[in-house]
């Protein structure tokens, strides 16, 4: 099964909702890093083997080519809104989607 990090900036009521469809979700802020640089917010999606759904794309792509140029082994996924900040009711039912379909993102960015 897919893992999946939420990344601050995510509504709480994504992550309810997707675990209640049988998701493994996890939320940055139930991890306690709460305003935490996004460095350390990639590194941890790496640590406990997770994809990550952020709206902050320009970073975190920033991140992910960073991650490859230093010769990590693959990423465990990144995922972005293609544009602008959907409503959590779009973000759910694209991440279900997503993570019903997808058995693994790793070394991929999707953009939803």
């Amino acid at each position: 099964m897919l893992r999946l990090l939420l990344d601050e900036g995510v509504s709480r009521e994504v992550k309810r909702e997707l675990v209640g469809r049988g998701h493994d979700v996890e939320h940055v802020i139930d991890l306690g890093l709460k305003a935490q640089a996004d460095p350390l917010i990639f590194l941890t999606a790496q640590q406990r083997q997770a994809a990550l759904y952020t709206l902050n794309r320009a970073h975190f792509e920033l991140l992910v080519s960073a991650w490859m140029t230093w010769g990590h082994a693959l990423h465990t996924g990144l995922i972005v809104p293609v544009k602008g900040q959907p409503s959590p009711a779009q973000t759910i039912h694209s991440l279900d989607t997503l993570l019903r379909q997808a058995p693994s993102l790793i070394g991929r960015v999707v953009y939803l």
